[in-house]
């Protein structure tokens, strides 16, 4: 298997397609804001507030990997942006997974070798917080056991 083939491979793993673990883009369907922006208690992220985390850095990390510009780094990259809903959230992940698609089938060799190591950490940094946001819905008694892990 080709660099490219392992990479899309991970992306469609950790953002689109149930496979080992739950994808991120299936771990925040059938959810309203309410049920987003609930929290246990002050001292643990909303599923909004990881989402919107998740699109800093995959947002940050498409434009590195575009050789575009790259804003200073935020301080609180969970901090929600006012009057934003969670609908439009998952709508720009939607989009993003898509923008990530493209531009890895697009990019020559030398772009995907250079940014091999980056993009592996991310898929894993995706996942990691997609197992945060099944453990949240689980709390909310909000998560289908059919659509991914069960238990």
């Amino acid at each position: 298997m080709e660099l490219r083939e392992v990479l899309n491979e991970q992306l469609n793993a950790s953002h689109h397609e149930n496979g080992w673990f739950v994808s991120l883009l299936n771990s925040i369907t059938n959810l309203s804001d309410e049920e987003a922006n609930w929290k246990p208690n002050e001292d643990v992220h909303s599923i909004h507030e990881i989402t919107t985390h998740l699109l800093y850095y995959n947002e940050r990390y498409l434009h590195r990997f575009k050789e575009e510009p790259v804003d200073e780094a935020k301080e609180n990259t969970f901090q929600l942006a006012e009057g934003v809903t969670f609908s439009h959230t998952r709508e720009r992940i939607h989009q993003l997974y898509n923008d990530w698609k493209k531009n890895l089938e697009a990019a020559d060799d030398l772009v995907m070798n250079n940014a091999s190591e980056a993009l592996s950490h991310l898929y894993l940094h995706t996942a990691y917080h997609t197992g945060q946001i099944i453990l949240l819905r689980k709390l909310q008694g909000k998560w289908d056991a059919s659509q991914g892990v069960e238990g």
